[in-house]
């Protein structure tokens, strides 16, 4: 299994996927989220990454 972060949801609350591979195949799921990585968004880039420290 292998956590995904997929963008930040309206309420600038962090939202992701879990990529579930069978038993054993770790390397096919590595080859899942790897693919992912290189076409789906570029998070927690620029002005993308949340700011939590200045919320009230």
């Amino acid at each position: 299994m292998v956590d995904v972060p997929l963008g930040i949801a309206g309420n600038d609350i962090p939202i992701g996927m879990q990529v579930v591979g069978n038993t054993f195949d770790d390397l096919a799921t590595f080859r899942v989220v790897s693919g992912y990585s290189r076409s789906g968004l570029h998070l927690y880039k620029g002005g993308l990454f949340p700011d939590y420290w200045n919320k009230a």
